[in-house]
C-alpha cells in the first residue's frame, strides 16, 4: 500500500514440487520503484528457508520475462502462450 492505496498483489502457493508464484502484479503507476523486486526477494527468502524451488510463468513477449530473468530465475520450458521459469 502507498498512502492507503493498494499498489499490487501476489499469489504464491506451496505445492509438492516447491512454491508456485501464480501472480505478481504491480499497478503501472507504481512500477519501476522496486516494489515487485522487494516482494520477489521476500518470496525467495521464504522459499530458501524451506529449501524449495519457485516456479513462475509469464506471458510470451511480456515485460515480466525480463523482470524475472533480472531476478535470477531460469527458463525451464515454453508453451504456446507462456514461458515458464524456475528458481532453484
Amino acid at each position: 500500500m502507498s498512502e492507503g492505496e493498494v499498489v499490487g498483489f501476489y499469489a504464491a502457493r506451496p505445492a509438492s514440487d516447491g512454491w508456485h508464484l501464480d501472480h505478481l502484479y504491480v499497478h503501472p503507476r507504481f512500477q519501476n520503484r522496486g516494489i515487485g523486486g522487494a516482494v520477489l526477494q521476500t518470496i525467495f527468502r521464504e522459499a530458501d528457508a524451506m529449501g524449495v524451488p519457485i516456479f513462475v510463468g509469464a506471458l510470451k513477449g511480456g515485460a515480466s520475462n525480463r523482470f524475472y530473468q533480472r531476478h535470477g530465475v531460469s527458463k525451464s520450458a515454453e508453451g504456446e502462450c507462456d514461458i515458464y521459469y524456475v528458481r532453484l
